[in-house]
């Protein structure tokens, strides 16, 4: 009998080809990613080197406030938006943390049948349906 064009062994390697495509990749990005931070880094710190900037007048104001009363609405106005800005990335964290979760729930089934079909005798992580710790494995 001829194998299919879809058989398992097939599918297997072709899921690990691409696993190996994916894995590149994502080392390439990290690459890219980590490269471009340093000459993003090295470029600005070139373009003030050796020079006075606004930079020094802001932060000899921080650093001597009582010279200069009328940066406290500055100050407060500053915190108000760092406060902000903590507040809604831990909103959108959570939120993320959520549809991550509701993502693994939904495809659970999907995923133990396809792992079954790979490897017949793997066990079970004893993950909860949701990607999480189950509760006697917590400390």
């Amino acid at each position: 009998m001829a194998k299919s064009k879809y058989s398992v062994d097939n599918t297997v390697a072709a899921l690990h080809r691409f696993d190996i495509r994916y894995q590149t990749a994502k080392q390439a990005i990290d690459a890219i990613k980590w490269i471009a931070l340093a000459y993003f880094s090295f470029k600005a710190i070139d373009a003030i080197a050796g020079k006075i900037t606004l930079a020094d007048i802001k932060l000899s104001a921080v650093l001597n406030p009582q010279e200069c009363s009328c940066y406290t609405g500055y100050y407060l106005t500053i915190i108000f938006i760092s406060l902000l800005i903590a507040w809604f990335g831990i909103i959108y964290g959570r939120r993320e943390s959520k549809l991550r979760k509701d993502t693994v729930e939904k495809m659970a089934f999907q995923i133990k049948t396809l792992q079954s079909v790979v490897d017949p005798n793997r066990t079970s992580s004893l993950l909860t349906s949701r990607g999480e710790t189950s509760a006697k494995d917590k400390r």
